[in-house]
């Protein structure tokens, strides 16, 4: 909140030294946090993998990063909280409610029914922003809820193996308070973590290539300042490589992937899928340069 605070002043500061507004610091504002939010969501993720083996200033950082994630305690027996799992199906709750209302709301004969006045319209297109900047930072976070509640191990020996949690061995999977957990985490995990970015890069192509005469065109244009899709197309990146912030999206679920999975499993392929990451990502940013000017 700190640091949110500080850049909206900086950037109103810059922009009103060049004839900008507030709003247009809040604008940037917004983007400068989308991207604290994921690297330190990221950092947090590949510093869990080794938390308690680290020289102890780094576990201390290490520790600090784990709020990010809201992984603040060891693990626990759901029976010595009151309500187990409880920020976790918060958050899949709420990821699942707001993308199945960007699917019903991004039918424009639905917008037409429901929206009859331009006030609604505008009021319409500023939530659907809103909801996909949310689905943006959250992003992480439900990610790393979703890969460890379903990632469960045997234990056991013979016929008496049973399933548990990999991040807490105290836990049954899919029996009593994770069962309700579970389900919600595999609804959030469908809708939010794969169909999110999958389904809005399909729409902003196709929507984009109808309205927009050259595909390649970094002039401005009525479709780039719809709101709903402003985050994608009218703030950082040109707007024919808005997929970049897709492919962010797509490295924090492989990095969260490589370090609940592979972490303790296979230390060589871990390291192996982190250097392709970090090799697609240079490359990607080399070759595309996808930044607007300003930036």
């Amino acid at each position: 909140v700190a640091v949110f605070l500080l850049m909206t002043l900086l950037s109103f500061v810059i922009l009103k030294h060049n004839g900008g507004t507030l709003k247009g610091g809040l604008s940037r504002s917004q983007e400068f946090m989308v991207y604290v939010c994921i690297s330190l969501s990221l950092l947090s993720q590949v510093s869990r993998a080794s938390l308690g083996k680290l020289p102890s200033y780094m576990n201390q950082l290490a520790v600090a990063l784990a709020v990010f994630q809201l992984d603040v305690s060891g693990p626990v027996s759901p029976e010595c909280t009151t309500y187990p799992f409880w920020r976790e199906m918060l958050l899949f709750s709420m990821s699942s409610c707001c993308v199945l209302f960007l699917v019903i709301s991004l039918p424009k004969r639905c917008r037409l029914k429901f929206c009859r006045s331009d006030g609604a319209t505008a009021v319409l297109s500023k939530l659907r922003h809103g909801i996909a900047f949310w689905l943006c930072i959250s992003y992480p976070l439900c990610t790393n809820f979703v890969v460890k509640l379903v990632n469960c191990v045997p234990v056991g020996v013979g016929g008496n193996k049973t399933f548990v949690l990999q991040s807490n061995s105290l836990v049954r999977c899919n029996q009593g308070e994770h069962a309700g957990a579970f389900r919600l985490a595999l609804l959030a995990g469908f809708l939010h973590v794969v169909l999110f970015p999958i389904v809005s890069v399909i729409i902003i192509f196709r929507v984009r290539r109808k309205y927009v005469p050259s595909w390649f065109s970094n002039e401005p244009n009525a479709f780039d300042e719809r709101p709903m899709w402003k985050y994608f197309l009218a703030n950082s990146y040109l707007p024919q490589w808005f997929f970049v912030r897709q492919m962010e999206l797509l490295f924090v679920l492989m990095a969260t992937i490589c370090n609940e999975f592979l972490a303790e499993s296979n230390i060589l392929a871990y390291l192996i899928t982190y250097i392709v990451l970090l090799v697609i990502c240079c490359m990607t940013y080399l070759v595309s340069n996808p930044f607007v000017k300003e930036e």
